[in-house]
């Protein structure tokens, strides 16, 4: 296999049950059908003054389209159950494509490979396991159960390494896109789970990755062993850290990192007579200046939902439509409730982990250091003979 072939290279990944579904309804039709419907798509992008709406096929596709086009995209989207837009297919058809899981028969009317009937009709099979490994989904898999319940936040940069090393993408947008596009594909398939922002290996996930751990392969090395303790001992010392610190300098701290998060205009307040107030800020939401006020507890018990109720008791005397409390410990159940009350104005909560997360995201406290593993290519090459030695 050519070096380049091996690289990642699908940016809008798909998820794999609508592959499966598209393999299937594209079946018996040809080349030419597809890149005609998806033409005639294209044609009708619109403009800024009359944005075409693809959101609803039942509408669109009568409405827009006709003759075999009208046909085909019916067939994707209803015998879908209506989950899969014909309007957006182009990264089903680049993975398609890419690892020629469709081949021209004869008359030119497309069929599944052996590849593309395998992949179809076993779920976790040899093409999957081939797809995922080439595509980096056992990397991030492997990033995922490294740092987890890790936010998309805590493993952006490592993934962002792995694909300046293995593709040829080298635009951040398009690192996020891989990112997001994949996690995605592995939530749908039960690989991993997600409890708010954050994401954690399922036990099918932990089963599936052992398959390519026992081979030697992705990210996951005897390295990612030794190094998830020391992310967890980093983690604990930081915690440790701000549950001692003196109380002013925690509050000039939380002004330090909401600093770093964009927030402008931002103030500690008097140490006395600030109603539970202990830094003021503004974030601009949309083309809005917000006004927000934040309180900080630093200590090891469960915050109760009397502080919460004091914070959202000073938003009107300091003219704040948002508050945040943060704490270094955690927040009691009725905290939580209390907090997205709809009968009052919510308050944005903060425990000890988020806030560790936030200052390693935002390297307050602590220096990130990139490590990079050396990757063996399939043969030498040199500037002299551009092949084997």
């Amino acid at each position: 296999m050519d070096q380049d072939e091996s690289r990642i290279s699908v940016p809008h990944f798909p998820p794999y049950g609508e592959v499966r579904h598209l393999l299937r309804i594209w079946n018996g039709w040809s080349r030419k059908q597809l890149t005609g419907l998806n033409q005639s798509i294209w044609n009708l992008t619109g403009t800024p003054q009359d944005i075409v709406d693809w959101t609803n096929p039942d509408e669109w596709i009568a409405e827009r389209l006709g003759g075999k086009n009208r046909k085909l995209a019916a067939l994707i989207w209803e015998q879908s159950g209506k989950t899969v837009n014909p309007r957006y297919t182009y990264g089903h058809w680049g993975l398609i494509q890419k690892y020629s899981l469709l081949s021209e028969a004869s008359g030119g009317k497309l069929q599944p490979t052996k590849e593309g009937q395998e992949f179809v009709n076993h779920d976790a099979g040899q093409t999957e396991q081939c797809l995922d490994e080439r595509e980096g989904l056992v990397a991030l898999l492997s990033l995922v159960e490294n740092n987890e319940p890790t936010r998309v936040s805590e493993i952006r940069e490592d993934w962002g390494h792995h694909l300046e090393l293995n593709s040829n993408f080298r635009s951040p947008a398009t690192f996020m896109t891989c990112l997001r596009s994949r996690i995605n594909n592995l939530l749908e398939r039960g690989l991993i789970e997600r409890d708010g922002v954050r994401y954690s290996l399922t036990s099918e996930g932990s089963t599936y990755l052992r398959k390519f751990k026992d081979a030697g392969n992705g990210l996951t090395s005897e390295f990612h062993e030794w190094l998830k303790p020391q992310k967890n001992k980093t983690r604990e010392d930081l915690l440790e850290r701000l549950r001692s610190m003196d109380p002013r300098q925690f509050e000039y701290l939380v002004k330090f990192l909401i600093d770093k998060m964009g927030y402008e205009n931002a103030e500690v307040t008097a140490s006395s007579g600030d109603g539970g107030v202990d830094v003021t800020a503004n974030i601009e939401v949309g083309i809005t200046s917000v006004k927000e006020v934040i309180q900080v507890k630093r200590h090891g018990r469960t915050t109760p939902p009397k502080d919460l109720d004091a914070l959202r008791g000073s938003l009107y005397r300091f003219g704040a439509i948002r508050g945040t409390l943060i704490t270094t410990s955690k927040f009691s159940n009725k905290t939580k409730e209390a907090a997205l009350d709809s009968r009052a104005q919510s308050i944005t909560l903060i425990d000890g982990e988020k806030l560790v997360d936030l200052l390693i995201e935002h390297e307050i406290g602590v220096r990130k250091h990139t490590i990079y593993l050396p990757k063996p290519l399939p043969r030498f090459e040199t500037e002299e003979t551009g092949g084997d030695e």
